[in-house]
């Protein structure tokens, strides 16, 4: 005779062994779902950049753009004109292969020039800078 509280080894009630598999799959579903975002993100920021350098690739810098800027700073630096800086920024004409520029240009020990240079997109695909500068 058995006693109806008692029950057989092995037989205590199954809620307590489904619990710890639903909390394992309650886990696992979250770290799947955050690990999808993750890659969701990465993904867009790969489109992103990816944009981002095809339009880099297919279209000219602008007459204020920082790569226009370095550009010219790195051949000014060659000329002796140390720590441009440039104000009066505009552009003079544009098409779609070339931007005609101009502006003010400072140098650091207070000599101005007025700067014109042109942007131009070669028939390789490079873009190239070339300027002109006359003391004022």
């Amino acid at each position: 005779m058995t006693n109806p509280i008692e029950q057989p080894a092995g037989t205590q009630p199954a809620q307590a062994e489904t619990a710890g598999p639903q909390a394992a799959k309650a886990k696992s579903t979250w770290g799947a779902w955050l690990l999808k975002m993750v890659y969701g993100a990465l993904a867009i920021m790969g489109i992103l950049l990816a944009i981002g350098r095809i339009y880099d690739a297919t279209h000219l810098p602008g007459c204020d753009s920082r790569r226009t800027r370095d550009t010219l700073r790195s051949m000014l630096q060659g000329k002796d004109i140390l720590g441009p800086s440039y104000s009066e920024t505009r552009e003079v004409s544009s098409d779609p292969n070339e931007i005609n520029c101009a502006a003010l240009l400072t140098a650091a020990d207070g000599r101005t020039f007025d700067l014109t240079y042109r942007i131009a997109k070669q028939d390789d695909g490079k873009t190239m800078v070339s300027a002109e500068w006359r003391p004022r």
